[in-house]
């Protein structure tokens, strides 16, 4: 199994946003070829990138969306595809670095239904070959079908990728209308289905009319068994109580990334009109659920540490219950346990909570426990307190509280417990 298939079957990953957002915020017209940028302005495109990966992106996407030779064409272009392709992969892969993800980005054709469907098609699949073969000579790591909208023209350019190169994880993502259907009506349970069997690794919807409907097809899409990635856009203005609201800011991006990735959504980021204020927002969310998993491209291995090491560390031998501590002794035997609460010390010094704690133990309780901030007042840290009165030989009970602790906070807590 590739690696990023591992990662994901282990924990979200956050792609990136819009490129072209980020090129018009940086003074490029809307009527410019974008992927022209990736010759004459390889600094621009690559200050975009790196400021996704600021962020918090763990997979970048390459300037490459309309990259091929039909799209080009319109802008006298034609003949530079594989220069635009090839240059783009190569900034986005020294954007990235050795931890990053790139994916190389694929768009529709845009070329006529009838050009794909009939004996045009070979000639569609060729410019597909190119654009991707290019791609991966420029280093990336994964191809990203992205915005189609077509179950046809989808399948065409799935079979380039899986014949030319198996090697590499694809993702199939389509645009769905308002209705949450493609354009031909299909529902996006049966176009998971068909994009799984025509071999697409990961299925996607993007774009779209914003987070909400990205987030319901895109959770029906888990049906097909494949990891699900949803990037939706920016939304469109609501009118709200006469004003038209732009519901879909960083925050509110935020709100839905941690609800896709809690309804089983493997990968999240942002399309049209997402920044990487956006994608800051999906951090936190990426970050508490993924639990800590390994999301590098590269697997880091810490200096210093062998992995015979790594196999032993933190791994002490389980003792029965009974034979922990003289509570957990009187607990399993079913004994009545009497526990009383002694708070940790307002100053530096905690002999007064240990002189209070050994008084109640010599007068019959069985566990003193400490509080963990209580009564809203500056005290010692419980942990440092209930060292104190271990080290007088008082069984003592931690309090742990959640209220002002993130996931990573906890679990430090607890390592030094």
């Amino acid at each position: 199994m590739h690696r990023l298939l591992k990662v994901l079957a282990e924990g979200p990953l956050l792609f990136d946003g819009a490129i072209g957002t980020e090129f018009y915020r940086r003074g490029v017209y809307l009527t410019n070829n974008f992927e022209e940028l990736n010759r004459s302005q390889p600094h621009l495109v690559r200050s975009v990138h790196e400021e996704y990966i600021k962020s918090g992106a763990q997979v970048i996407t390459t300037n490459s969306y309309g990259a091929n030779r039909i799209r080009l064409e319109r802008f006298g272009l034609a003949e530079h595809s594989t220069e635009f392709n090839l240059a783009a992969a190569r900034i986005a892969r020294e954007a990235a670095g050795e931890l990053i993800w790139v994916a190389g980005s694929v768009g529709p054709s845009g070329a006529e239904g009838a050009r794909i469907l009939g004996p045009g098609a070979q000639e569609v699949r060729e410019i597909f070959a190119e654009q991707i073969d290019a791609l991966v000579e420029g280093g990336v790591d994964l191809i990203l079908l992205e915005t189609f909208m077509h179950l046809v023209e989808i399948r065409l350019v799935l079979e380039v990728v899986k014949e030319r190169h198996p090697e590499l994880p694809v993702v199939a993502s389509m645009r769905f209308e308002p209705d949450r259907k493609l354009a031909d009506g299909s529902e996006p349970e049966a176009v998971a289905a068909a994009l799984a069997d025509w071999g697409a690794d990961i299925l996607g919807a993007n774009c779209g009319e914003g987070p909400e409907l990205v987030f319901n097809v895109a959770r029906r899409m888990l049906e097909a068994g494949r990891p699900v990635l949803a990037e939706p856009n920016a939304g469109t203005p609501e009118v709200v109580e006469g004003r038209s609201v732009y519901v879909g800011n960083p925050e509110f991006f935020g709100v839905y990334g941690r609800r896709m990735l809690k309804a089983g959504i493997r990968a999240v980021g942002g399309c049209c009109g997402t920044t990487p204020a956006h994608i800051h927002s999906m951090r936190g969310a990426v970050r508490m659920l993924g639990g800590g998993s390994s999301w590098q491209r590269t697997e880091v291995v810490h200096a210093g540490v062998t992995e015979a090491e790594t196999e032993t560390v933190d791994r002490a031998p389980r003792k029965p219950v009974e034979e922990r501590s003289a509570l957990a002794q009187k607990m399993a035997a079913g004994k009545f346990v009497v526990s009383v609460e002694v708070n940790p010390p307002l100053g530096l010094d905690p002999a007064p909570a240990v002189k209070a704690a050994r008084y109640l133990v010599d007068n019959g309780i069985d566990v003193v426990n400490t509080a963990d901030g209580p009564r809203a007042s500056v005290r010692m840290n419980n942990l440092a307190a209930a060292l104190a009165m271990q080290q007088a030989g008082i069984e003592v009970l931690l309090h742990i509280c959640c209220r002002d602790r993130n996931l990573l906070a906890l679990q430090g807590d607890l390592l030094g417990a």
